[in-house]
């Protein structure tokens, strides 16, 4: 069965939102095949950080279209952290069945659409970023991109200040932040300055939320001690740095 639908954007506006700001994605399913079609599930395949590919936002729904008839759908999408920036290509994938029969089937649109995201609004709080200087910078950035995404101030000393940084200016960023992210490998454990950091937060009471490289033991300063940590992986930090900064994301928004 070749021929069986034709699926398209039920709009001609150029789709734009935010990182973390839903938006509702109308889908028109037109079956033109001869049977009665019965669409199950309808997933929008999004292209994500390359080290993760692809990500699925799956709905589950019970259309029931006639032959040569059309439904139109409407999908609320809230684009994670770790999809693809700027001009996010997506495709449309489909489970249904014939009218009549049980097994399923999948139907795959080969026409890609556009989705433009934006950074969203700094509003959830400064994040300060703290990590060993130069072997983590790379992993650091990484982990300052997906905060930004998720509206955080993610604070970096490589980006925001211009030559090596003073401890009076360390100290002046952390005291207004609203969290830590402490990013441990095991460069760390050589690292006064981390060291110092960590001293200087618990100071000033400002919650630490280290994110451990599966390389690396967990230092002395989280065992036990109640702090949070995460772990991740150095092949894929985008998973491991996406769990912990939605955890502290949630913990904020809760508390405003």
């Amino acid at each position: 069965m070749t021929d069986t639908f034709a699926v398209t954007l039920a709009t001609t506006d150029v789709l734009r939102t935010a990182y973390y700001q839903a938006i509702d994605i109308p889908i028109r399913i037109s079956n033109v095949s001869a049977d009665t079609m019965i669409v199950e599930r309808v997933a929008l395949r999004f292209e994500a950080e390359p080290a993760i590919g692809h990500d699925l936002v799956i709905y589950a729904c019970h259309l029931t279209i006639p032959p040569n008839g059309s439904a139109n759908h409407l999908i609320s999408v809230l684009p994670p952290a770790h999809l693809s920036p700027f001009t996010n290509c997506f495709d449309i994938r489909l489970t249904y069945r014939v009218f009549g029969e049980r097994n399923s089937r999948a139907f795959h649109s080969q026409v890609t659409h556009s989705l433009v995201l934006s950074l969203p609004a700094s509003d959830v709080g400064r994040v300060f970023i703290s990590y060993k200087r130069p072997e983590d910078l790379a992993k650091a950035s990484e982990l300052l991109k997906l905060a930004n995404r998720m509206g955080f101030d993610a604070w970096l000393d490589h980006v925001h200040l211009d030559a090596k940084p003073t401890w009076p200016e360390i100290a002046s960023a952390l005291a207004g932040s609203a969290a830590m992210l402490c990013l441990w490998t095991n460069f760390t454990s050589f690292s006064v300055g981390v060291e110092r950091e960590i001293a200087l937060a618990r100071d000033m009471a400002i919650p630490i939320i280290a994110i451990i490289d599966l390389a690396a033991s967990v230092p002395e300063h989280f065992q036990g001690s109640g702090l949070a940590y995460y772990r991740f992986d150095s092949n894929c930090t985008t998973r491991g740095f996406v769990e912990a900064l939605e955890t502290l994301r949630r913990t904020l928004i809760a508390h405003e």
